[in-house]
């Protein structure tokens, strides 16, 4: 059986979507972003979680009883819901601690088509993220959930059409994790799936429009 994608003829250019490739950070609350976009067609996806799913996982970011009952990583329940949606993607599930992974590791998963996407809640990560983007020239988006879910925060950067980078919108973030030594995580305790879900669908429509759009920061 082949996948019919006559619904979403006119709000997708096939010939980049079919070319992309997807590199996500965090596969918790943003996990549903993952499976959406190989619902879009997405050919190569890449996920980096180091965590296993667990019962509070269940109720809160959309993975399943089962998930949880045989602890899986989230990367490989990630993979398993994936290839179910779309049995041609070639996903790649990577249960790692993306800040402690090498350079060479993070830069042999990156080629000029990569879309890298962090979604994690912990900031050394997200800012690790948006220096891979600017060393190797790829487009980075960077979503994440204020405590609680008040808020959400979208920031993107896209060679040759933004300005600001990561640092220089949240410079009082980084500082902020300098004096405290903290780990600037903000997270969805406290807060509805549907917090997640607002930000998810946010960052889908940026996948598309982003080098139409003038700002790099978004709080929704």
């Amino acid at each position: 059986m082949q996948l019919d994608y006559a619904r979403q003829e006119g709000a997708i250019d096939w010939d980049i979507v079919r070319d992309a490739e997807v590199v996500q950070v965090g596969v918790g609350s943003g996990q549903m972003l993952a499976k959406t976009l190989v619902r879009t067609g997405i050919r190569r996806y890449v996920a980096i979680d180091p965590d296993w799913v667990e019962a509070r996982n269940v109720t809160s970011q959309g993975y399943t009883y089962e998930d949880a009952r045989c602890r899986r990583p989230k990367v490989e329940a990630l993979a398993r819901e994936c290839k179910d949606i779309n049995p041609k993607v070639d996903f790649v599930p990577i249960q790692a601690d993306f800040v402690t992974m090498s350079d060479t590791q993070v830069k042999a998963l990156i080629s000029p088509k990569t879309l890298l996407l962090m979604t994690t809640d912990f900031h050394p990560a997200q800012a690790r993220g948006a220096l891979a983007g600017l060393v190797c020239g790829i487009p980075v988006i960077l979503a994440s959930l204020y405590r609680e879910g008040r808020a959400g925060e979208i920031i993107f950067t896209n060679p040759g059409h933004t300005k600001a980078c990561y640092r220089c919108i949240t410079a009082t973030r980084y500082d902020y994790v300098a004096k405290r030594k903290g780990t600037g995580v903000g997270n969805a305790a406290g807060s509805l799936p549907f917090a997640a879900q607002i930000v998810d669908a946010t960052v889908g429509h940026l996948d598309r429009k982003s080098t139409r759009l003038n700002s790099s920061h978004l709080v929704i």
